[in-house]
């Protein structure tokens, strides 16, 4: 969906429910349930020039949007949530930007081949098989991956 003008989709943004920050060309950010936008100080200092760049459980594509902006030749975005997507597509589709965003599980990410950049934040909470996932994710490995795993404190130490 392409709005027509700056206003509409602004009117857009702000009726939107978001889980990310993300910063957009009209200068606003979307209103997200968490500082996401604090990774992008540690993303900035990546050099994702020429990179093919696919980030796995990608939510609403802010780091998508980041890796597309600061140079990556191609930017893959997967995750299963509909309405994210579709977030993301309307933004891709209103920033210009071109990146793909697929509706597939971490288990389909092998099929999509090799990426020298491999982004998976906030996603190992969400699964039941992460040695699977992790297997998965490793065969998208050309270079590099980035994988934020919350691995929660326990509530008993045993020796």
């Amino acid at each position: 969906m392409k709005f027509k003008s700056n206003d509409e989709y602004i009117a857009w943004i702000k009726e939107q429910d978001w889980y990310q920050t993300i910063p957009l060309s009209c200068g606003i950010k979307t209103k997200g349930k968490f500082r996401t936008d604090i990774r992008e100080s540690f993303f900035s200092k990546i050099d994702f020039r020429r990179k093919r760049v696919l980030d796995i459980g990608c939510n609403s594509g802010q780091y998508c949007f980041m890796a597309k902006r600061m140079g990556a030749s191609e930017v893959v975005g997967l995750d299963i949530n509909k309405k994210r997507l579709e977030q993301a597509r309307i933004i891709n589709e209103n920033e210009g930007l071109d990146i793909c965003f697929l509706e597939k599980d971490i288990s389909e990410a092998s099929s999509l081949g090799k990426f020298d950049i491999v982004l998976c934040i906030a996603v190992f909470t969400e699964i039941s098989d992460i040695i699977g996932s992790i297997q998965a994710i490793k065969s998208n490995i050309k270079d590099v991956a980035f994988i934020e795993m919350d691995i929660a404190r326990p509530l008993i130490y045993l020796p």
